[in-house]
């Protein structure tokens, strides 16, 4: 049976700014690519975004080219291979960016719940303040539940993760 990779993305970490977290599927077209900073592809983005000031929301970003935030791209992971069934292509090959499930891996991410508004100023606890790195662990466990991804792949993303305190407003570390 065909298979996809799933890789974790994270850009814009600083020394002052926790990582974006965003999971990312190469289209059927790249596949074979590893997405890095020497070899861009075309491919699905499922994260959140927003802010702990205002809350998040689900976001796809469909035929997304790598080549356009290398420059913020810190690190690429592969988290494991999932059967190509559970992906779906976008039917065009222009960027375009929705809320709609295409297939099973969209509508997995749609189950998750989004963080909702949280002290800024709190460290990330994982239960009352979350944020996207929270969200994207809560989104690969799910999968893993669900037998999309080896558990192995849980372990990958914690490895990624910002410290609690990391980029927490008006701290000073």
């Amino acid at each position: 049976m065909a298979c996809r990779p799933v890789y974790l993305f994270v850009s814009g970490r600083t020394s002052k700014a926790r990582g974006h977290f965003a999971i990312f599927i190469p289209n059927a077209s790249d596949v074979e690519k590893a997405p890095s900073k020497t070899e861009p592809c075309t491919g699905t983005v499922i994260h959140v975004v927003g802010n702990p000031m205002i809350g998040f929301s689900h976001e796809f970003k469909r035929n997304y080219n790598t080549s356009d935030d290398l420059k913020s791209l810190v690190r690429v992971v592969l988290l494991g291979h999932i059967q190509e069934s559970l992906h779906v292509d976008p039917s065009s090959g222009t960027f375009s960016t929705d809320v709609l499930p295409l297939g099973p891996l969209d509508a997995a991410a749609l189950q998750v719940p989004v963080p909702g508004r949280s002290d800024v100023r709190a460290p990330v606890d994982g239960v009352v303040n979350k944020r996207c790195q929270e969200w994207t662990m809560e989104y690969v466990q799910y999968l893993v539940s669900l037998g999309y991804l080896d558990s192995s792949a849980v372990q990958l993303v914690q490895d990624q993760r910002d410290p609690p305190t990391h980029g927490v407003m008006l701290r000073h570390e």
